[in-house]
């Protein structure tokens, strides 16, 4: 696929964030009260050149109060709540743009901004956040749904009495499905679909909730076949459940649903069946005589070594609030690299790669970011793409004039399409491609970027077959004759054979879901109530400052229940500059159970696990992710793994099986087992799950293919069907990576009748941040 080199400035998430956000900020941050939060009535305020007096409010006017320290050289302790807050400034944006690398501040929406990057490309990024934010964890391939069974038909608590006497679903009945049992509060899931026994031709459609969409999720054209679909889908909410799926069908069909991975906000939100422009730094001041022993002087630079101040003020309160109405509020010098030696938990630094955080092991773990990596976002299943119709045809931006009477595409056609209205910068896309009236013996490539690949998507070995086969890409970019640049296009190839083609898009990948602007707002789900007032430690008092007195630099430092409160900054400096040659702040483990539900929006505190919570939008708290457990989608150019046919040209890719091939047949019952290690992307991030493209060609009869984790007990459950001799059927599979014989990033490949077997790779799951800039 051709076309214009996406403008650099184009694809840069701060811009494609901080423009519309701008916006949205001004309108949110009338009314947010912050002020009244921080006053403390009675009390001495310290003033600019006065001493930072603890338990009371301090005023730095337009200066910055620096701390120049070493490691870890601002301790906060709170043993009732979380250790510092970051008071949300009514004007944040657009005046952190172009911030000093290390600037953090909290938005009124309670959204974590970092500043990060290497000198002279210095990213503006937002930290995900559980409540907004989805990372996928797999679980153990699990049967939802055989309506061939009863016992398998007890997830259905909606349309049940619809079904025929036999269990097929009839048409036009939608059926429910509740997944409560294995999830809380799911986004999406992601699996496969097979239907069997169906008496005529038809479609299959999967979504959330609400009125179904017009997409299709599996099509088939004639009785007697067995079809399988990759199937990812948005979770939605019916009566009191608050994870379902919803299925209709066109024509009588049993449908099987196996489930594969969840899409949620954290990890433990899964109940059951888990599987393991340059900115120089400004310069300072002349430096006033603050050693440690002395007190803490605001508005000026101090050299206090390290300042501990322990709280325990209730109710989530911090130990140190930061306020700065018109800028950022903090900001901690960024390092060249990354602490080589052990982090201690609570550390939190900004290296060029974004924030992170100590958890007690080498380097700490890395926050995700808007800078540094793709979420999945699922969004309404949405038809992009049906050339059988011109309304269908509105998104081509080339090939229409290929396109025969029947709205059949000819052989060698490529077309072009744009998702303009969906997505706005976004870095790929998730879904279902369907091939409708072919002539015998052809395939279709679908891609993002750069050359045309060698690896199929979907394949078609007869003339009049109705097929599908999910599909995850990478986005392009296009620009017509006319000079018309869309940033956001997809390109499908046909090879060999004519097909009428559709393409519908289930979900994208994106650094915000703000930029998948196509998908309806998500409602927001809260813990009902709250944590409630609980009973609180006093603090370890140690020889230092107590309430109303100045805070001693490089001491510990006690406020008692009081909190300290330090305004300052202007629109170009924070109100805290922590300086250093390392991690400069540490946040002292705070139990999790005793961190309030409803926290103040900014507070930050750190779990003994070295979980980063955050109070975040209207208060409710929220995990930061980071490479502790999260993981990114990444869509890549596909690359073929596999192909029985041509074993000798794969090897390096196999690790063991490979006397399981005849003539270029995977026999029955034999199982290969493969890796990822040589593919070139892998050591960018630990690779933890991978999207294959599975191709079975030159059946013998009937057969089932199985893809599954390295190292696991092969589960029993299907990613591949095939029904009798000489097809070529195509699905999209998830499946973990795991290690076989000591070699990492494996899967294991199994079927149960003779078949060639073909393995594409789309798209990487991987366990840390990429590098982002």
């Amino acid at each position: 696929m051709t076309g214009a080199a996406r403008p650099d400035h184009d694809h840069s998430p701060d811009r494609r964030r901080l423009l519309r956000r701008a916006v949205t900020v001004a309108a949110a941050s009338a009314g947010t009260g912050v002020a009244a939060t921080v006053g403390l009535a009675g009390t001495a305020r310290a003033a600019p050149g006065d001493h930072l007096t603890m338990g009371t409010t301090n005023d730095a006017g337009p200066a910055t109060t620096t701390l120049d320290v070493g490691y870890a050289g601002l301790t906060l302790r709170n043993t009732a709540g979380a250790p510092l807050r970051l008071i949300p400034g009514e004007q944040v944006y657009p005046q952190v743009q172009g911030a000093v690398a290390g600037t953090v501040a909290v938005d009124p929406a309670g959204d974590l901004f970092v500043r990060a990057g290497p000198p002279g490309g210095e990213v503006d990024s937002w930290l995900w956040t559980s409540e907004w934010a989805t990372t996928s964890v797999a679980v153990r391939p699990t049967r939802v749904l055989d309506s061939r069974d009863p016992d398998l038909r007890r997830t259905i608590v909606s349309g049940a009495s619809t079904l025929d006497p036999t269990g097929r679903l009839t048409p036009g009945n939608p059926i429910v499905l509740s997944l409560d049992h294995l999830v809380r509060d799911g986004r999406a899931v992601k699996g496969n679909v097979t239907v069997v026994g169906m008496t005529g031709p038809g479609f299959l459609t999967a979504w959330g909730s609400g009125a179904r969409p017009t997409a299709s999720t599996v099509n088939w054209s004639a009785a007697g076949q067995i079809l399988s679909n990759f199937l990812f889908a948005e979770l939605g909410t019916v009566g009191g459940y608050r994870s379902v799926l919803t299925v209709q069908v066109s024509a009588p069909t049993h449908v099987i649903v196996d489930l594969t991975s969840l899409l949620v906000g954290h990890p433990s939100q899964v109940l059951a069946g888990t599987a393991a422009a340059a900115a120089a730094l400004p310069v300072e001041p002349a430096r006033v005589a603050v050693a440690p022993g002395e007190p803490v002087v605001i508005g000026v630079p101090n050299s206090p070594g390290v300042t501990t101040l322990t709280s325990a003020a209730p109710d989530g309160a911090a130990t140190l609030a930061l306020r700065n109405p018109t800028g950022a509020t903090l900001e901690l010098t960024q390092g060249a690299g990354r602490h080589s030696g052990e982090l201690a938990v609570g550390v939190v630094g900004v290296d060029p790669g974004g924030l992170y955080v100590g958890d007690g092991s080498s380097g700490g773990h890395t926050a995700y970011s808007t800078a540094n990596a793709t979420m999945l976002v699922p969004v309404p299943p949405t038809r992009i793409l049906d050339t059988r119709s011109a309304a269908g045809r509105s998104r081509l931006l080339e090939g229409a004039a290929r396109i025969d009477a029947r709205g059949r595409v000819l052989a060698e056609t490529l077309l072009v399409v744009h998702l303009r209205g969906l997505v706005e910068y976004g870095d790929g896309m998730l879904g279902n491609l369907t091939v409708a009236d072919t002539t015998p013996g052809g395939f279709a490539t679908v891609w993002g970027t750069g050359s045309l690949p060698t690896a199929s998507t979907v394949n078609w070995w007869t003339a009049g077959q109705l097929l599908s086969n999910g599909v995850i890409t990478q986005l392009g970019d296009y620009e017509t004759v006319d000079g018309d640049h869309y940033p956001d296009v997809v390109g499908i190839h046909l090879q060999k054979s004519a097909a009428a083609v559709v393409l519908d898009v289930t979900g994208l990948l994106v650094h915000h879901p703000e930029s998948a602007v196509g998908a309806h707002p998500r409602p927001v789900r809260t813990t009902a109530g709250s944590a409630g007032r609980r009973a609180r430690a006093r603090a370890l008092r140690q020889a230092a400052a107590a309430p109303g007195a100045p805070v001693v630099g490089g001491q510990t430092n006690d406020a008692g229940t009081a909190e300290t409160v330090l305004v300052g900054g202007s629109a170009a400096a924070p109100t805290l500059a922590l300086r250093g040659t390392g991690p400069m702040l540490r946040l002292f483990p705070t139990p999790e159970s005793v961190v309030p539900v409803e926290l103040p929006t900014g507070s930050l505190a750190v779990t003994p696990v070295g979980d980063l919570v955050v109070g975040g939008r209207d208060g409710r708290r929220a995990y930061v992710h980071t490479s502790r457990w999260a993981n990114r989608t990444v869509a890549v150019p596909p690359v073929r793994l596999l192909d029985t046919r041509a074993l000798a040209s794969y090897s390096a890719n196999v690790l063991a099986g490979a006397d399981g091939v005849v003539s270029g047949r995977l026999q029955a019952g034999r199982t290969l087992h493969l890796t990822l290690g040589r593919f070139p992307s892998v050591p960018d991030g630990v690779a933890v799950g991978a999207f294959l493209n599975v191709t079975v060609a030159d059946t013998v009869a009937g057969g089932v293919l199985t893809a599954f984790q390295a190292g696991v007990t092969r589960p029993e459950t299907s990613s591949l069907n095939w029904w009798g001799p000489n097809q070529v059927l195509s699905n999209l599979v998830e499946v973990p990576l795991g290690v076989h014989d000591g070699e990492p990033f494996a899967f294991a490949v199994h079927v149960r009748a003779a078949t060639a077997v073909i393995v594409d790779v789309s798209a990487l799951i991987l366990s840390r941040p990429g590098r982002g800039y």
